[in-house]
C-alpha cells in the first residue's frame, strides 16, 4: 500500500510539473544557463549508519554509489525530476547495499546563483549482510523497503557558458551534499552524501526567450 501511494504521488507531481510548464510557456524569460529539461549523472560518497531492534546499531559506515537524474525547471525558481540512485557501503562488521527511485524538487532561491535546494521522496530498498559469513546469525536483519527522504543543496557551475551572448542551457559540473533518510520495519539508516555530477541543461527555445530586437529577428531566419 505505501508503495502505490508513493507511485501515485511520483505521477501526480510529474503531471503538476507539466500543467506548470505548458502555462509558463506564455511568458518570455531572460536567457540563462540553468533552463528547461536536464539531465545528468554522476558518483557519490555516503557516510552513515542505522540501527536496528534486533542487534542495536550498526556503527559507522562508508562507500560509495552512482546516480541518474532527469527533469525540467517549471519556472525560474522551480524544478521537478525524478532521481534514480544506488550504492553499498561497509564497515568491519557490515555491508549493506541497495537504491532508490524518488520525485525530486528543487528551488533556486536567489535568481544570481545557480544554486539549488533539493528535496525527495521516493521508494528505497537495501539488503544487510555481515562481512565476515561465519559471523552470521538466524535472527540477523536482511533489509528492508520503504520511503527514502533527502534533503541537500546543489551547485551548478557553467565553465563553458559566456554571458552577454543570449543563449540558454549548457553543460555543467554540478556538486552536491545531502541527508538521506531511510526507515524500514527492520532498520533504519541514515546517510551524509556528497558528490559531483554531470549535467546538461537543454535550454528554452528562443520564442520563449527575450530577447534584444536583433537577436529575436535572428532567431526567426
Amino acid at each position: 500500500m505505501r508503495a502505490k501511494v508513493i507511485v501515485t504521488t511520483l505521477l501526480a507531481a510529474l503531471t503538476a510539473s507539466s500543467v506548470a510548464s505548458a502555462q509558463e510557456a506564455v511568458t518570455l524569460r531572460e536567457p540563462a544557463p540553468r533552463q528547461g529539461y536536464y539531465i545528468g549523472g554522476g558518483t557519490r560518497l555516503m557516510m552513515g549508519g542505522g540501527a536496528t531492534d534486533k542487534v542495536g546499531g550498526l556503527g559507522p559506515m562508508f562507500g560509495f554509489g552512482g546516480v541518474f537524474r532527469f527533469g525540467q525547471m517549471a519556472t525560474d525558481w522551480l524544478g521537478l525530476g525524478l532521481v534514480l540512485g544506488g550504492g553499498n557501503s561497509f564497515n568491519g562488521t557490515w555491508s549493506t547495499g541497495g537504491g532508490h527511485l524518488s520525485l525530486e524538487a528543487q528551488v533556486k532561491p536567489l535568481a544570481e546563483y545557480n544554486l539549488a535546494l533539493r528535496g525527495s521522496i521516493g521508494l528505497g530498498a537495501f539488503g544487510l549482510s555481515r562481512v565476515k559469513p561465519e559471523d552470521e546469525r538466524e535472527d540477523d536483519p536482511a533489509g528492508g523497503l520503504g520511503a527514502q527522504y533527502t534533503l541537500g543543496a546543489s551547485y551548478d557551475l557553467f565553465p563553458f557558458y559566456e554571458e552577454g551572448t543570449y543563449k540558454s542551457g549548457g553543460f555543467a559540473f554540478t556538486g552536491f551534499a545531502e541527508v538521506a533518510l531511510l526507515p524500514t520495519s527492520e532498520v533504519w539508516t541514515m546517510n551524509f552524501v556528497i558528490g559531483i555530477e554531470v549535467t546538461y541543461w537543454f535550454g528554452l527555445r528562443k520564442d520563449r526567450l527575450e530577447l534584444p530586437p536583433d537577436e529575436a529577428f535572428k532567431a526567426k531566419k
